[in-house]
């Protein structure tokens, strides 16, 4: 199988009820930064949800199931899209991993996201290539909390 199109969607909107005068009120939405980036080229769509183990868990950009049930090694591909769903009651972090990692933040950086909070990340060709030495992206909680991964590979 073969991916023939991705996309990546990012925007915000919200409606807001403005009162008049009388007895009857208006609804008006607003939509800012609704755009839809298409990362090229995606070879390879991983999603999930996953569940920490004792309050860790590495992600293997080299060993990823895929959203059509096959296995997905991203060897010589860079991350192209990455969201996160924090699904548990209290903060994970994201970071590369302390074996082998893949610095997807940067050297030496993290993300903390917040119970129920997502973080959404277009790196399109601007990312470094999976290999054996730089393939793992650690994530840290608490217990056996669950967080929702899909990547995009390419």
């Amino acid at each position: 199988m073969s991916i023939s199109t991705s996309s990546i969607k990012i925007g915000m909107t919200a409606t807001e009820l403005i009162a008049d005068d009388t007895l009857s009120a208006q609804s008006v939405q607003h939509t800012l930064f609704n755009n839809v980036i298409t990362p090229s080229p995606a070879t390879i769509f991983s999603g999930k949800v996953y569940a920490l183990v004792t309050g860790a868990l590495s992600i293997d950009l080299r060993a990823l199931r895929t959203v059509a049930g096959g296995s997905g090694d991203g060897n010589g591909l860079k991350v192209q899209g990455f969201y996160f769903k924090n699904l548990g009651a209290n903060n994970m972090t994201i970071v590369g991993g302390a074996s082998n990692g893949y610095l997807i933040f940067g050297t030496s950086g993290s993300v903390v996201v917040v119970p129920g909070g997502s973080l959404c990340l277009f790196t399109n060709d601007g990312s470094a290539d999976v290999d054996g030495t730089h393939k793992t992206i650690d994530v840290s909680g608490t217990g056996s909390q669950t967080f929702q991964l899909a990547v995009i590979l390419g």
